[in-house]
């Protein structure tokens, strides 16, 4: 048991050395919460952009207007930050990754480090009402139970 709170430590130890290393710098006045929902929505333009059939190069080229356009002055801030600190790495994902949780994934946390260590919504988990609960199961075909799933002769 003692040793988990080491280990904990531990991770968190290598999390901070790791964002440090990498040289994340937030925006004056700005959390690391709020830069990370700024990069996250960033990615998400960008995402609808190319959904919408925009090429690479009209999406590079206007970049900066897509960044004014978006809702909220932390995330405006974010991504001006982004196009300034990681312009290359945004081209990239722009011409290549289409899948906008690999864009996320990539970019926001392995990337630029902006999600390291912040929880997002979909980590979160959702309350369900009873009835909201027992709805779920019956649309997925309810409890299957698998009588002795492992056997004395199965080798492991």
């Amino acid at each position: 048991m003692a040793m988990k709170p080491v280990l904990i430590l531990g991770f968190v130890i290598v999390v901070i050395h790791r964002i440090e290393a990498k040289g994340l710098v937030l925006p004056k006045g700005m959390t690391q919460n709020d830069y990370c929902k700024g990069c996250i929505a960033t990615v998400e333009a960008i995402s609808d952009r190319k959904k919408d059939g925009i090429s690479a190069k009209k999406i590079i080229a206007k970049i900066d207007k897509m960044c004014s356009n978006l809702d909220g002055q932390k995330n405006r801030t974010t991504c001006h930050h982004l196009i300034d600190n990681h312009n290359h790495d945004l081209e990239k994902i722009i011409r290549g990754v289409e899948k906008l949780q690999e864009m996320k994934t990539w970019f926001c946390h392995e990337h630029t480090f902006a999600c390291i260590g912040v929880k997002t919504n979909k980590q979160t988990a959702k309350e369900l009402s009873d009835e909201e609960l027992l709805a779920h199961i019956s649309k997925s075909g309810g409890i299957k139970r698998y009588p002795n799933p492992v056997r004395a002769t199965d080798e492991l």
